[in-house]
């Protein structure tokens, strides 16, 4: 018998609670971080606009703030493949 939460959530999805959280201030630092933080960001853009999951063009400040999360997301899970960690990054909402 598994370890089940009212929501049907098994001890697999508990270890969520030993992942690290997110770290928003781990930026790209070198010339090619920041090219591969850029291309992940456009490969988003491209799919956002394919899948048609955005009506209209996001604000100028909002789309500073969607590049700041998405860099700070893309940087935390290359430090997590780059240095062998095998758990994930815990982002809470």
């Amino acid at each position: 018998m598994t370890n089940q939460t009212p929501c049907g959530l098994g001890a697999a999805q508990q270890t969520d609670q030993t992942q690290p959280h997110l770290n928003p201030w781990r930026v790209a630092k070198t010339p090619n971080a920041h090219e591969f933080v850029r291309s992940i960001i456009e490969l988003i853009l491209q799919s956002e606009t394919e899948m048609g999951l955005r009506k209209r063009s996001r604000r100028s400040n909002d789309d500073a703030t969607f590049r700041k999360a998405a860099s700070a997301i893309i940087a935390d899970l290359a430090h997590v493949v780059l240095t062998g960690r095998t758990s994930g990054v815990r982002i809470s909402r």
